[in-house]
């Protein structure tokens, strides 16, 4: 997945894509943007609604990652779920 996810990078088709998760106490979404070519930076904005005690609690946080940022984040993300058993 991660191959076919440098490759459509690469050929420009995917600048912006979003993760959503739902659940009965939890809505989320991932929002990744791509923001140019020429001072390359990833943007994810994470949004989240969370039910806590029949109260809504409201999150929002923006990261804006270089190349070699995302590259750091994503082998400590990696390393944590091969921990637990996943193969990439």
């Amino acid at each position: 997945m991660i191959e076919s996810l440098t490759k459509l990078f690469a050929k420009g088709w995917m600048r912006t894509f979003t993760l959503r998760y739902y659940s009965a106490d939890v809505e989320a979404s991932w929002t990744f943007d791509d923001e140019g070519l020429v001072n390359p930076s990833l943007q994810i904005v994470y949004n989240r609604s969370l039910r806590i005690n029949d109260e809504i609690h409201d999150e929002n946080f923006w990261l804006y990652l270089s190349p070699q940022d995302a590259a750091a984040v994503g082998s400590v993300l990696t390393a944590w779920a091969e921990s637990y058993g996943e193969k990439l």
